[in-house]
């Protein structure tokens, strides 16, 4: 979650029972690339730490 709000932009996420929750409402089209990049970096960042 905290990798996720540091992009830039912010990505806005809550987790609720073990899911990570993010409000689909509040995005724009475009705004489907910027999250699906944060998503690449975060795999990589567990790659990394594992």
């Amino acid at each position: 979650q905290k990798i996720l709000r540091e992009n830039e932009p912010p990505i806005i996420t809550r987790i609720e029972e073990n899911k990570l929750l993010i409000d689909v409402r509040c995005l724009f089209d475009e705004d489907y690339k910027e999250i699906i990049s944060a998503f690449k970096k975060l795999e990589n960042v567990e790659k990394i730490a594992l």
